[in-house]
């Protein structure tokens, strides 16, 4: 079993590592430009293992994998806008950058097209970091996330199926909380396999700003089951993982199972 480098209170951050979080930053920055519009997605895959990067190291993973895509409403451009949400199934592109404050603590972001920004912390409670872990590496961790999904849209008259048309500003505010236990071993210094448990719960409120006075709000309630594998070869990971459970939308009266896959590639450094 691999040894801990330091007590877990202990923090330090070098220039490089510094620099490697201004970069992550930024390319983060570049999705949320992307990430505007009143139809929003949600990931189950679960690329946090239950192991830290290790002190002082950041590490930088993207990939592509299945999610939920919420439409708040059928049409918003209709006279009446009903509120009965629609549902299905979705794949998209995901960026996601950790920092390691210790060997025991993570700061973890979450970051892609239509996708909330999540901010999350980490905590191992056993077991070495990804740094140093070796063959028979036992580890367990903690994790706790929040995720803030802020846009706007405009309807323009002409889009409006009123007469005379309705001009329609929308403001999208949505936010949801994360909770997460995980759990995994390693077969071999280079294979580390991983599961968990986790619950999403939070709210997605649709506010039109002009030309209808209703708000649509739906209160998301999410519990699943996480199962995953990364292979480290050098500084370079590779994560598969796939999550199950049910996407429930409690003051609608809807829930809708999933089962998504999702592939990663990814850097420690």
């Amino acid at each position: 079993m691999g040894s801990r480098r330091g007590p877990f209170f202990f923090c330090h951050v070098k220039l490089w590592g510094m620099k490697g979080c201004w970069a992550c930053l930024l390319g983060g920055a570049l999705f949320i430009l992307t990430s505007c519009g009143a139809v929003q997605k949600y990931s189950f895959a679960r690329f946090s293992t239950p192991e830290t990067n290790g002190i002082g190291l950041t590490k930088v993973q993207t990939g592509a994998g299945q999610m939920v895509r919420l439409q708040p409403s059928p049409d918003l451009r209709d006279d009446a806008v009903s509120s009965e949400p629609q549902i299905d199934k979705s794949i998209t592109t995901f960026f996601r950058p950790s920092f390691g404050l210790s060997d025991s603590f993570d700061i973890e972001l979450n970051i892609g097209p239509s996708q909330a920004f999540e901010t999350a912390v980490k905590w191992q409670l056993f077991g070495a970091p990804t740094s140093s872990a070796g063959a028979g590496n036992f580890s367990l961790a903690l994790r706790l996330g929040y995720s803030l999904y802020v846009a706007a849209e405009e309807i323009g008259g002409g889009e409006s199926f009123s007469s005379p048309p309705i001009q329609r500003n929308l403001v999208i505010e949505s936010g949801h909380t994360s909770y997460e236990a995980i759990i995994g071993y390693r077969l071999m210094a280079n294979l580390l396999l991983f599961g968990g448990v986790f619950r999403d719960s939070g709210r997605y409120n649709l506010k039109f700003k002009e030309g209808v006075r209703d708000t649509i709000v739906h209160e998301i309630d999410t519990f699943g089951q996480s199962f995953g594998a990364q292979w480290k070869a050098g500084n370079l990971l590779i994560t598969f993982n796939s999550a199950m459970g049910d996407f429930d939308i409690t003051n609608r009266n809807r829930s809708e199972s999933f089962n998504h896959f999702a592939l990663a590639l990814g850097l420690l450094f």
